[in-house]
């Protein structure tokens, strides 16, 4: 069964087994793995990805090279389903992906990410949007932004 938000376009349309969350999907399995869920997200990321938005990308100064081309508002849906996880954050982080990098920005922990977590992200930022995803999704959110 598909569906489709009015007025929505063929990448739009979301079947019924994609809206599962992904998440509850890899920790049915109690023995999952972080890497699994990583995997999980990645699988997720992919699906959504479509050459217009990989294309463009470079109309926003973005770098296109390490990315999938997954509009934001799937990457903030998926950040939504899988909830807060910084151990998940982290390793999203260390794909080095565009898409897993920025969903960091939605299943970061404010709670449990560290003022040292925070200055090694930052001193990857290689774009203004991980600078603008960081910042209004997850470091204004914890305790260390006010003294930084």
């Amino acid at each position: 069964m598909t569906t489709a938000k009015k007025g929505a376009s063929k990448s739009t349309v979301i079947t019924k087994a994609a809206r599962v969350s992904t998440r509850s999907l890899v920790m049915a399995n109690k023995n999952a793995s972080l890497k699994d869920e990583v995997d999980a997200a990645l699988k997720r990321l992919k699906s959504h990805a479509t050459k217009a938005t990989l294309d463009g990308m470079a109309r926003y100064a973005i770098p296109s090279d390490n990315a999938y081309g997954v509009a934001m508002r799937d990457i903030k849906a998926l950040g939504k389903e899988l909830g807060h996880s910084q151990a998940l954050a982290s390793a999203l982080w260390d794909t080095g992906v565009y898409e897993a990098r920025m969903l960091a920005s939605f299943v970061g922990d404010p709670a449990a990410l560290t003022s040292a977590q925070m200055d090694s992200w930052c001193r990857e930022f290689d774009n203004w949007a991980f600078c603008d995803a960081m910042s209004f999704n997850l470091f204004d959110h914890t305790p260390h932004a006010r003294p930084k």
